[in-house]
């Protein structure tokens, strides 16, 4: 089966050895199905599993640069009526961690522009 799933071209697989930090899970799993840029996975039926398709989809390594998110906030110290036209899911703890000042060790930082200083 692993054999089979390496040579898909629309999807990378990573095995378990390979899971850690924010790809490991407490689940056994054996392997990990990431999408491709411009692939997602499905679970309706009238689609196919996997198909060609961007945007509001899963199955995506949030490392990959490519993939955006939405992310709204509003309150203390964000600045008002900011838009960041391209936020990544990796950046939205360092935001949290600084708005609630937690102090956590992320590998990404805050979009620059959300956060504004305290009054």
């Amino acid at each position: 089966v692993r054999l089979l799933l390496a040579k898909q071209l629309e999807f990378e697989t990573l095995e378990r050895r390979h899971m850690n930090g924010y790809l490991s899970t407490a689940e056994r799993t054996d392997f990990l199905l990431l999408a491709n840029k411009n692939y997602a996975f499905s679970k309706d039926l009238d689609k196919p599993y996997i198909y060609d398709e961007s945007g509001g989809t899963h199955g995506g390594d949030p490392s990959q640069k490519h993939l955006k998110t939405g992310f709204i906030a509003c309150g203390r110290n964000i600045k008002q009526g900011t838009i960041l036209e391209n936020m990544r899911i990796t950046q939205i703890a360092p935001a949290v961690s600084e708005l609630l000042n937690l102090g956590l060790s992320c590998s990404t930082e805050t979009p620059p522009g959300l956060i504004q200083g305290p009054d």
